[in-house]
């Protein structure tokens, strides 16, 4: 069995000027195509999370609304947990946002063997290095993200902290991180119309 698969869209999209999770990028729009991706890894419909229950009913995308509005990503993560506690039958979710440029299985697989093999592991996410800087970045999505958090991200979020980063911080040990894997995309997110141009032409090359 794997967990339940939460899909982030809850974001105003301001740099892009629209819903960025409806942007087309062949047949299908954003949101669509890692629906069917997330989807088919979890054997469960995947479910968005945004700013209302009912965004994404013409894609046939099931929505629960953020518990907190306009309170962040981590407001979607907190709302994801809160319903995967009373619906899931597992203590982990798998969370991506609606503006990833590519969601392979493998990824998926890497993450859950992971939380199956260790005890401690509260977050599950993957750590790219820049092996000219030595800076090393997060990346929240994809991840694995375990119920028990619910209380810490209530927490954060009733002190006006809204960052992925500090909560990773504060977990300290029960934050694992592992490595991007080989074929992790160049751009992994799309934030603006220029990213997905770009984008776009590495698809096509």
């Amino acid at each position: 069995m794997r967990p339940q698969g939460y899909i982030l869209s809850g974001g105003k999209s301001l740099r892009f000027g629209s819903d960025k999770a409806r942007h087309k990028t062949n047949s299908q729009s954003l949101i669509e195509n890692l629906d069917d991706k997330l989807s088919h890894w979890t054997s469960h419909k995947s479910i968005a999370v945004a700013d209302r229950p009912d965004k994404y009913l013409d894609l046939n995308i099931p929505t629960i609304a953020d518990i907190h509005p306009d309170a962040g990503p981590l407001a979607g993560l907190h709302a994801a947990l809160t319903h995967a506690q009373n619906s899931a039958e597992l203590n982990w979710i798998m969370l991506i946002s609606c503006d990833m440029t590519e969601l392979k299985p493998d990824w998926l697989d890497i993450l859950w063997n992971h939380a199956q093999q260790t005890e401690n592991a509260l977050t599950i996410h993957f750590l790219e290095k820049d092996s000219e800087t030595s800076d090393n970045r997060l990346h929240p999505f994809p991840g694995l993200y375990h119920i028990s958090l619910i209380p810490i991200i209530e927490a954060q979020l009733t002190n006006q902290q809204r960052s992925f980063y500090k909560l990773f911080k504060q977990l300290d040990q029960n934050c694992h991180s592992l490595p991007i894997p080989a074929d992790w995309p160049e751009i992994p997110q799309i934030n603006t119309p220029q990213e997905s141009e770009v984008w776009r032409k590495t698809q096509t090359e």
